[in-house]
């Protein structure tokens, strides 16, 4: 999986993903005007969170509290297959 601390999509906003660490819910702000999709691994490779078309809203907040803590990766994919991958930390 790609890591960038600093990855932009096609409209140039910076997509933040926060708090990191996070305990229950992930908030995701800036995300571009059209549905993406957010999906969510563990250090496997295993896929432990899936959605998609989430609404052109610009901020959205993820529920992750069924997740066990430890180190997973968001990936955030665009309609135009434009992908984010970020570290975060569950307590």
């Amino acid at each position: 999986l790609p890591i960038s601390i600093n990855e932009t999509v096609s409209e140039h906003k910076q997509i933040c993903v926060y708090p990191n660490p996070v305990d229950d819910r992930i908030m995701i702000k800036n995300l571009p005007s059209e549905p993406i999709g957010i999906s969510i691994f563990n250090t496997m490779g295993q896929k432990v969170f899936n959605k998609r078309n989430v609404s052109s809203e610009r901020n959205h907040i993820t529920i992750i509290s069924n997740l066990k803590p430890g180190l997973y990766y968001i990936r955030i994919i665009s309609i135009n297959n434009e992908l984010l991958t970020k570290k975060i930390i569950k307590r």
